[in-house]
């Protein structure tokens, strides 16, 4: 750890205060990668085929993830959420507003067939930043996600190469109130980010 301190001399008094500056230095890094660019299609809907009672299923998509590091590493996975303020479900994202402000929906990513340097792993899941684990096979917005051995839930692994895939669902709103007389874009956007524990 490095340590840098600055003082601030005015002019006219001869007080100082401590400026420091910390990090950590990790010996290998690790890329993250998603196919298809990341991007999840569902294709255009006719607004014929919502339900304007329930929500409409738009099914699943299935993208893979992979992270390869230098070296075995010890990191987590967030998400951002870009378009949080749309999204109806809490454990879910949104998928933007209509143009009367409407949400547009929601979507979810599970996390299947996690393989770690060629073994099969568990997705474990954190809401204070890496203090406690437990098993958690859904990404939520605010929750960071590592990957365990099968008989140990509590403890992320070091881990070079992981894949995994990732099953995306959306549903769209009733559409009883909803304005669709023009084309309305799906618009989920999440950011993806690897943090090293």
């Amino acid at each position: 750890m490095a340590t840098v301190t600055i003082s601030l001399l005015p002019a006219s008094r001869t007080r100082s205060v401590d400026l420091t500056v910390t990090g950590l230095i990790t010996p290998s890094a690790c890329t993250p990668s998603l196919s298809s660019g990341g991007v999840v299609e569902f294709g255009k809907v006719s607004a014929e085929d919502l339900n304007s009672e329930r929500e409409t299923n738009l099914g699943t998509q299935t993208m893979s993830l992979s992270i390869t590091c230098d070296a075995p590493n010890l990191y987590a996975l967030q998400a951002l959420d870009q378009r949080a303020s749309s999204a109806t479900r809490a454990d879910a994202f949104g998928l933007g507003r209509t143009e009367d402000a409407r949400s547009w929906g929601w979507y979810a990513i599970a996390l299947r067939n996690p393989i770690a340097d060629g073994v099969p792993v568990q997705p474990i899941g954190s809401t204070d930043e890496g203090a406690t684990w437990h098993p958690n096979d859904l990404w939520m917005p605010g929750i960071q996600i590592a990957f365990a051995s099968m008989t140990e839930v509590n403890q992320p692994l070091r881990v070079r190469k992981l894949t995994l895939d990732l099953d995306v669902s959306a549903s769209l709103p009733p559409t009883t109130g909803l304005t669709l007389t023009d084309e309305i874009a799906i618009d989920g956007s999440a950011t993806l980010t690897l943090v090293y524990l």
